[in-house]
């Protein structure tokens, strides 16, 4: 019992410090944890890319950077997820994830929220081993991924400058 209000209250306080963070033009809505809800939020949230996939599913490819960094990012879209495999060649980094997996079980989730701030939406996942954070501010996408002992730089990818390849899968 101690331990789940302990739980609660860090995220109430966390989700909190962020709104701080954020000013009063933001909002925090929480995603629901059911399977499918975030990746149906990812895809909403670049509707206009995923519909240049013809078959709404496939491989959209970004290079871009952070600071004198470089970073790619392949997101694999399908009906039901997205997987992301994000590299900062500089640093050595590398992370894969899926945003809400359909077999995806939310017992390492401790929060996912959709951020509405007056330039952006910022989806949010935290993790007890890491999570990640993807914000679409005007015509760029912002990935930032963070393990359990590392985390990327925050990567900016220019949607213009975006490949798509229809129909491949991870």
């Amino acid at each position: 019992m101690k331990n789940n209000y302990l739980l609660h209250a860090l995220v109430i306080s966390s989700i909190a410090a962020t709104g701080l963070v954020l000013g009063g033009d933001s909002n925090i809505i929480q995603i629901e944890r059911r399977n499918g809800a975030l990746h149906q939020e990812f895809v909403q949230l670049i509707q206009e890319q995923v519909k240049l996939l013809e078959s709404g599913s496939g491989r959209i490819t970004l290079t871009g950077g952070s600071g004198f960094r470089i970073c790619t990012a392949d997101l694999y879209i399908s009906e039901q997820t997205t997987f992301v495999s994000l590299n900062v060649d500089s640093l050595g980094y590398v992370d894969e994830f899926y945003i809400d997996h359909p077999s995806e079980t939310f017992k390492s989730i401790l929060f996912q929220n959709k951020i509405n701030a007056k330039d952006s939406t910022e989806l949010n996942v935290d993790r007890r081993n890491g999570g990640f954070t993807i914000k679409l501010e005007n015509n760029s996408l912002v990935i930032q991924s963070r393990k359990k002992t590392s985390k990327s730089p925050e990567c900016r990818f220019l949607l213009s400058k975006a490949h798509y390849f229809d129909g491949e899968t991870e």
